[in-house]
């Protein structure tokens, strides 16, 4: 329950935005960044110990991915074209804000993932080496990797609603750099 409370919060502090320069009533950059690292920590044991349902590890993915979404925005979804329309009416405002907590979300997302996929790797080498264990039915991770992923995925593929990819290292030696073109906040 503990965790469940953590976790919650963590995405509470999502919602409502880091502040960058400590100059406002919201979660401090280096206090949200400890906080994700004990949350990740504490995942990992209690997924060790077999504590969650896999229903419940697709709930956590689900409302995470909803948080990476309405980050620092109170919960609202803002498509790229609400922002240009926020940029137009207002030249000083500042999408950045915006951008920066959704990467941050998206990065606990991927480090929320990465548990979920060591996990099921910890389970499919203990099967490898048992012949007669053949069935994927009682790793609880794997439906909760898959959705991650599939968010994941659809992020990197590029989304109408997330606009923090540009903090995210882009390879441009295997052809998929991003263009002005397919990334209209840049």
């Amino acid at each position: 329950r503990k965790f469940l409370a953590q976790l919650v919060d963590l995405q509470w502090d999502f919602m409502k935005g880091v502040s960058l320069d400590g100059s406002d009533m919201r979660i401090h950059l280096d206090e949200l960044l400890s906080k994700m690292s004990s949350i990740i920590a504490s995942f990992t044991d209690l997924l060790a110990s077999a504590s969650f349902s896999e229903s419940l590890l697709c709930k956590l993915v689900a409302t995470m991915a909803f948080s990476t979404l309405t980050a620092s925005n109170q919960g609202k979804l803002c498509s790229t074209k609400r922002l240009s329309a926020k940029r137009s009416k207002d030249p000083i405002w500042n999408e950045g804000f915006i951008m920066t907590n959704q990467a941050l979300a998206f990065s606990f997302v991927l480090r929320f993932c990465t548990v979920l996929a060591n996990h099921f790797y910890g389970h499919m080498t203990k099967r490898e080496n048992k012949p007669n264990a053949s069935s994927l039915i009682n790793i609880r991770s794997l439906t909760p990797l898959l959705l991650g992923s599939s968010f994941i995925t659809s992020i990197y593929e590029g989304s109408d609603w997330f606009h923090g990819l540009v903090f995210y290292r882009n390879d441009e030696s295997s052809g998929d750099s991003m263009s002005s073109e397919n990334n209209s906040i840049r």
